[in-house]
Protein backbone atom coordinates (compact mmCIF):
# COMPACT_ATOMS: atom_id res chain seq x y z
CA UNK A 1 0.00 0.00 0.00
CA UNK A 2 1.20 3.52 -0.82
CA UNK A 3 0.76 6.24 1.79
CA UNK A 4 1.31 9.89 0.84
CA UNK A 5 1.03 12.83 3.28
CA UNK A 6 0.16 16.12 1.57
CA UNK A 7 -0.57 19.68 2.66
CA UNK A 8 -4.15 20.81 3.20
CA UNK A 9 -5.80 20.88 -0.25
CA UNK A 10 -7.28 24.00 -1.78
CA UNK A 11 -10.95 24.28 -2.61
CA UNK A 12 -12.05 23.20 -6.07
CA UNK A 13 -13.50 26.71 -6.44
CA UNK A 14 -10.02 28.19 -5.91
CA UNK A 15 -8.35 25.58 -8.12
CA UNK A 16 -10.18 26.55 -11.31
CA UNK A 17 -10.82 29.87 -13.06
CA UNK A 18 -13.28 30.63 -15.84
CA UNK A 19 -12.71 33.02 -18.72
CA UNK A 20 -15.79 33.05 -20.89
CA UNK A 21 -16.27 29.47 -22.06
CA UNK A 22 -12.74 28.42 -21.11
CA UNK A 23 -11.91 26.82 -17.76
CA UNK A 24 -8.28 26.74 -16.67
CA UNK A 25 -6.18 25.92 -13.63
CA UNK A 26 -5.59 28.99 -11.43
CA UNK A 27 -2.09 30.07 -10.42
CA UNK A 28 -2.88 28.89 -6.88
CA UNK A 29 -4.13 25.58 -8.27
CA UNK A 30 -0.98 25.08 -10.35
CA UNK A 31 1.20 25.77 -7.30
CA UNK A 32 -0.70 23.40 -4.99
CA UNK A 33 -0.78 20.65 -7.61
CA UNK A 34 2.95 21.03 -8.38
CA UNK A 35 3.91 21.13 -4.69
CA UNK A 36 1.74 18.09 -3.84
CA UNK A 37 3.07 16.18 -6.85
CA UNK A 38 6.69 16.87 -5.82
CA UNK A 39 6.00 15.96 -2.19
CA UNK A 40 4.54 12.64 -3.31
CA UNK A 41 7.58 11.88 -5.46
CA UNK A 42 9.90 12.76 -2.55
CA UNK A 43 8.05 10.28 -0.34
CA UNK A 44 9.18 7.56 -2.73
CA UNK A 45 5.96 5.67 -3.30
CA UNK A 46 5.64 3.57 -6.43
CA UNK A 47 3.14 3.96 -9.25
CA UNK A 48 0.29 1.45 -9.31
CA UNK A 49 -0.81 -0.17 -12.55
CA UNK A 50 -4.21 -1.66 -13.19
CA UNK A 51 -7.28 -0.95 -11.08
CA UNK A 52 -6.72 1.02 -7.87
CA UNK A 53 -8.54 1.58 -4.56
CA UNK A 54 -7.97 4.91 -2.79
CA UNK A 55 -8.71 6.21 0.70
CA UNK A 56 -8.40 9.96 1.34
CA UNK A 57 -8.18 11.15 4.94
CA UNK A 58 -8.69 14.90 5.31
CA UNK A 59 -7.05 16.32 8.44
CA UNK A 60 -8.63 19.61 9.55
CA UNK A 61 -6.34 22.39 10.68
CA UNK A 62 -5.72 22.21 14.44
CA UNK A 63 -6.57 25.13 16.69
CA UNK A 64 -4.05 26.21 19.32
CA UNK A 65 -5.74 23.90 21.84
CA UNK A 66 -5.44 20.94 19.44
CA UNK A 67 -9.13 20.81 18.53
CA UNK A 68 -10.23 20.77 14.90
CA UNK A 69 -10.97 24.07 13.19
CA UNK A 70 -14.66 24.51 12.38
CA UNK A 71 -13.64 25.86 8.99
CA UNK A 72 -12.93 22.71 7.01
CA UNK A 73 -13.37 21.65 3.39
CA UNK A 74 -16.06 19.15 2.64
CA UNK A 75 -14.65 15.81 1.55
CA UNK A 76 -15.81 16.01 -2.06
CA UNK A 77 -14.19 19.42 -2.45
CA UNK A 78 -10.84 18.07 -1.27
CA UNK A 79 -10.97 15.03 -3.54
CA UNK A 80 -10.57 16.56 -7.02
CA UNK A 81 -7.37 18.54 -6.52
CA UNK A 82 -5.78 15.73 -4.48
CA UNK A 83 -6.48 13.04 -7.07
CA UNK A 84 -5.38 15.33 -9.93
CA UNK A 85 -2.05 15.93 -8.17
CA UNK A 86 -1.46 12.18 -7.77
CA UNK A 87 -1.76 11.46 -11.50
CA UNK A 88 1.63 10.41 -12.76
CA UNK A 89 2.81 9.55 -9.22
CA UNK A 90 0.45 6.93 -7.75
CA UNK A 91 -1.27 6.04 -11.02
CA UNK A 92 -1.14 7.10 -14.66
CA UNK A 93 -4.78 8.13 -14.92
CA UNK A 94 -7.56 8.66 -12.40
CA UNK A 95 -9.68 6.31 -14.53
CA UNK A 96 -7.71 3.52 -12.81
CA UNK A 97 -9.54 4.33 -9.53
CA UNK A 98 -12.34 1.79 -9.21
CA UNK A 99 -13.04 2.34 -5.51
CA UNK A 100 -12.68 5.53 -3.49
CA UNK A 101 -13.37 6.17 0.18
CA UNK A 102 -13.02 9.43 2.11
CA UNK A 103 -13.19 10.42 5.74
CA UNK A 104 -12.07 13.07 8.18
CA UNK A 105 -9.03 12.34 10.31
CA UNK A 106 -7.46 13.83 13.38
CA UNK A 107 -6.65 17.55 13.25
CA UNK A 108 -3.04 18.54 12.69
CA UNK A 109 -1.11 21.76 12.54
CA UNK A 110 -1.76 23.36 9.17
CA UNK A 111 -4.13 20.53 8.23
CA UNK A 112 -3.40 18.05 5.48
CA UNK A 113 -4.63 15.13 3.47
CA UNK A 114 -3.26 11.59 3.56
CA UNK A 115 -3.68 9.43 0.46
CA UNK A 116 -3.71 5.65 0.82
CA UNK A 117 -3.63 3.78 -2.49
CA UNK A 118 -3.48 0.06 -3.22
CA UNK A 119 -4.24 -2.34 -6.05
CA UNK A 120 -7.99 -2.96 -6.10
CA UNK A 121 -7.52 -6.56 -4.98
CA UNK A 122 -6.19 -5.18 -1.67
CA UNK A 123 -9.20 -2.93 -1.08
CA UNK A 124 -10.13 -4.74 2.15
CA UNK A 125 -6.98 -3.35 3.78
CA UNK A 126 -8.27 0.16 3.05
CA UNK A 127 -11.82 -0.69 4.14
CA UNK A 128 -10.52 -2.08 7.45
CA UNK A 129 -8.47 1.06 8.01
CA UNK A 130 -11.51 3.23 7.22
CA UNK A 131 -13.76 1.33 9.63
CA UNK A 132 -11.29 0.90 12.51
CA UNK A 133 -10.04 4.49 12.82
Amino acid sequence: MNIIALPYPISTNRMWRHSGKITHLSAEGKKWKRDAHLMAIEQGECKLYGDVAVLLVLHPRANKDGSASKSVLDLANAEKCTIDAMQGVLFDDDKQIKMMMMRYGEPKEGGGVTVYAAPIEHNLVLVNYLVNK
